[in-house]
């Protein structure tokens, strides 16, 4: 079953009326890349996809780096798992102003223990099967 363009414009409109962080990630695509409707929709699906997995877990997914190889990332946005497991402090406001660009998107590396981001329009994958 396909999706017109008009259910994907109107889906993308109600993602971006409910999450300011998906808004911006959405004007960054918009402004800057000239990808068709469909592949923009199925980037933000999948952008919020991996926002809500973040909230409550850690999330094994991947990204294109801009030397163009491929990087494996386990993240998480949960500052209890972030505290409580690692260690870490909570985002510093460079990861903040970062997360407000919409061109990028913020997360706890578990793996790097540090906070890390990629390019919105970069990622390319989440592992749905991965759970901890």
């Amino acid at each position: 079953m396909s999706i017109s363009v008009q259910e994907m414009r109107s889906s993308i409109q109600t993602l971006i009326e409910k999450d300011e962080e998906l808004r911006r990630a959405y004007m960054y695509l918009d402004q800057t890349v000239d990808w068709p409707i469909n592949e923009t929709f199925n980037l933000m699906i999948l952008i919020e996809e991996l926002k809500k997995r973040m909230r409550d877990d850690v999330v094994h997914f991947s990204f294109r780096k801009k030397d163009g190889t491929v990087r494996q990332a386990y993240g998480t946005r949960e500052s209890e798992i972030i505290v409580r497991h690692e260690g870490a402090a909570l985002p510093d406001d460079k990861t903040k102003r970062q997360a407000n660009s919409g061109s990028t998107f913020p997360y706890y590396d578990i793996e790097r223990k540090a906070w890390r981001c990629f390019k919105t329009d970069s990622l390319m994958d989440i592992d749905r099967g991965y759970t901890i």
